[in-house]
């Protein structure tokens, strides 16, 4: 399997598949962010939702996510999300929006 590459202009960080399980609908993958962490997690396919959650050391899940939604067949949008002890589910704090678009001449 290739790995395929994600950089962010942000955080710079790649995600690099290891594992997939077609019957579960997960991807377990490493990531690498700028300023040096290391951490596991796993992709979810949860309906039209691909679910990124990380894995804290003891291995539950860390109370972050991102959550990638298509919009349409050229936008997709990435919310980030947080889960508190005080509130039940989660709560988005950011989202951004990419859409393809086709090259300029130059």
């Amino acid at each position: 399997m290739g790995a395929p590459t994600i950089v962010h202009n942000a955080t710079n960080y790649t995600l690099n598949t290891s594992n997939y399980t077609l019957n579960a609908n997960v991807i377990v993958y490493n990531q690498w962010a700028s300023n040096g962490g290391f951490g596991l997690g796993e992709i979810a396919v949860e309906g039209n939702e691909l679910v990124f959650r990380t894995r804290v050391p003891d291995g539950s899940e860390a109370p972050a996510r991102a959550v990638w939604r298509r919009v349409d067949a050229d936008t997709f949008k990435v919310v980030r999300q947080h889960r508190s002890a005080q509130a039940e589910g989660w709560t988005d704090d950011v989202s951004v929006t990419y859409r393809r678009v086709k090259p300029t001449a130059s």
